[in-house]
């Protein structure tokens, strides 16, 4: 257990550089210095993360894409019924939304199914196999899902039905089944670029091999627009193929063809000239994932495969209205949980907390939110309708859920995810031995640090530095994420002009430093947050666009009373100095 009061957020500082040493590329000295400070020290590396490659022949990583697209094209040609089986997620559903366009657009005889949440749970299950038997589909597709679905994948052979299983998530140990076939990143080499890819990416190679070889379709493309939404949503590393046809990607949202995607755009007042990673990590990909989380996910599967503006305008209306639900329920659920932590004075090694009236889409959401607050491995678990618990789970960096999960195997009904995100089902007897177990597994394989929050400043920065062509410049790192996280500054001595603290508690700033000012944010601070009249800063930066005007932002990650005595933290050594190197 830790006391609250233990968590505070430590300061770190790289070690200083020798400007001799940065690569001779014509790129401003802070962007050479956060280039080096990441690994890239010759002119070669530097030159191939700006200008990424085309990621190599598909067919030379994945062995059985070959047989998968001949099944598709044979499939097709002869007008057998396919299906596309998707999952409830962002991920999932712009997966499925990429396949259905395409195969709209070639008259293919097939059917789209997106398990609903509440009714269905997670991924191929045999219910869905019996319909799909029923309305003689021969060819299962799944998206996002299916490659731990042994049961149902046996009982679709016993029916002469074949899967193509297009799937992400992690292999649950003893988990064999041979599906017509499998197109996942195990069974390709570990350096491949590909080997980071989502749903909606492994979807995309899939569609676009088939297109490819498919001699009578012209003019017919992937929609790389879902595959951003997808990539980013699902917090998919950006290096690869990930990171290509993100770079990519991303400029062709200002000349989408999907209708509905324009929509949202438009709901989300962005401009569609200039849309950024974070404007969908933060506007558009919850809003898809809302209608997954409460509603009928076939509402986005509909949004962006429909091409009728009129009725693509009714249903933007209608997810607007069910994120507004969402968010309204996500804030209810943190603000209990927060309240039950806070309660018992002291913080478990992993949280785990369970209420029979929590709603189980919302759960994921304010896990994550846990997790930022608290640095803790989180559980949060909503009832289904079989009498068990539901847990979507979360974790800091560093921190595998899998492992966990496996180590607790014998008091799960089921589970699966990723290193950093996953669920589970238990049954409610158990849940007190899981606790415990978690618990002491967490104490046992990892160490406090992992637990305390630390944020490392890539380089200092002075406020009169940045500008729009500051943000210009530092877009040449982007698009950024996972894998490639935004660069993260830091400045001195910044005047607090003008403070306001919101009703949601949100800090706004307004910052000057020799005669420049500069808006900046902290979310989610206390009511009664003291601010120093001089500050020191660590932050990133976002470019704000909002009903035609545009500004830059800092995003204030951590602030303190600027002394001309300052402790600092390099190199999990304690340092205190008077004045900072000017080549930090």
């Amino acid at each position: 257990m830790n006391s609250l009061n233990s968590l505070s957020i430590r300061w770190s500082l790289p070690d200083p550089i020798d400007l001799e040493q940065l690569p001779k590329y014509d790129l401003p000295i802070f962007l050479l210095k956060i280039l080096y400070r990441r690994g890239y020290r010759t002119l070669r590396s530097v030159d191939d993360f700006l200008n990424p490659h085309e990621p190599p022949n598909p067919y030379e990583h994945f062995p059985e894409l070959q047989r998968a697209v001949h099944k598709i094209i044979n499939a097709v040609k002869t007008k057998q019924k396919i299906a596309i089986c998707g999952d409830y997620d962002a991920d999932g559903m712009t997966s499925t939304a990429l396949l259905v366009r395409i195969f709209n657009q070639i008259g293919a005889n097939f059917i789209a199914k997106i398990p609903d949440r509440s009714t269905d749970g997670y991924g191929l299950n045999e219910t869905i196999v019996r319909e799909l038997y029923l309305k003689k589909v021969k060819v299962i597709i799944t998206v996002d899902n299916g490659v731990n679905a042994i049961n149902s994948l046996e009982l679709a052979k016993q029916m002469s039905i074949d899967t193509i299983i297009t799937d992400h998530h992690k292999i649950n140990k003893g988990n064999i089944f041979k599906p017509y076939a499998l197109i996942h990143p195990s069974t390709i080499p570990d350096n491949s670029a590909y080997k980071y890819m989502s749903g909606v990416g492994l979807a995309f190679i899939l569609a676009k091999c088939f297109i490819e070889s498919y001699r009578d379709i012209n003019n017919i493309s992937p929609s790389l627009e879902l595959f951003c939404i997808g990539t980013i949503a699902d917090i998919t590393p950006v290096i690869g193929a990930n990171r290509y046809y993100l770079k990519k990607g991303l400029s062709e949202f200002s000349k989408t063809k999907i209708t509905g995607l324009k929509e949202i755009i438009n709901n989300t007042e962005l401009e569609p000239s200039g849309i950024y990673e974070e404007d969908i990590s933060f506007k558009i990909a919850p809003r898809i994932n809302s209608v997954g989380r409460i509603s009928d996910p076939k509402l986005v599967l509909d949004l962006f495969t429909e091409d009728d503006l009129s009725i693509n305008n009714s249903y933007a209306k209608s997810i607007e209205s069910i994120n507004k639900t969402r968010r309204l329920m996500s804030d209810s659920i943190e603000a209990e949980s927060i309240s039950i932590i806070e309660s018992c004075g002291e913080i478990s090694y992993f949280i785990l907390l369970a209420q029979d009236h929590w709603n189980p889409g919302i759960i994921g959401v304010v896990a994550a939110r846990m997790v930022e607050r608290y640095s803790r491995p989180t559980a949060l678990l909503a009832p289904d309708k079989q009498g068990n618990f539901r847990a979507s789970v979360r974790a800091p960096e560093g921190f595998s859920v899998i492992k966990s999960l496996n180590h607790c195997s014998d008091l799960l009904e089921n589970y699966g995810g990723h290193e950093s995100a996953a669920g589970f089902t238990v049954k409610a007897k158990n849940l007190g031995k899981l606790q415990v177990k978690l618990n002491q597994y967490t104490e046992d394989e990892f160490c406090a640090d992992l637990f305390s929050k630390s944020i490392t400043a890539e380089t200092k920065l002075e406020l009169n530095q940045i500008d729009l062509d500051f943000w210009n410049q530092l877009r040449l790192l982007g698009p950024f994420g996972n894998g490639n996280p935004k660069p993260i500054f830091w400045s001195r001595k910044c005047r607090v002009k003008s403070k306001f603290i919101s009703k949601t508690n949100f800090l706004r700033l307004v910052l000057e430093q020799d005669s420049t000012k500069i808006d900046a944010i902290k979310w989610k601070v206390s009511p009664g947050a003291v601010v120093p009249t001089f500050v020191d800063i660590i932050y990133t930066i976002n470019y704000n666009s909002y009903k035609g005007k545009r500004n830059l932002i800092l995003d204030i990650l951590d602030y303190r009373k600027s002394q001309d005595n300052v402790k600092l933290l390099v190199k999990n050594k304690s340092y205190y100095i008077r004045k900072i190197e000017e080549n930090i």
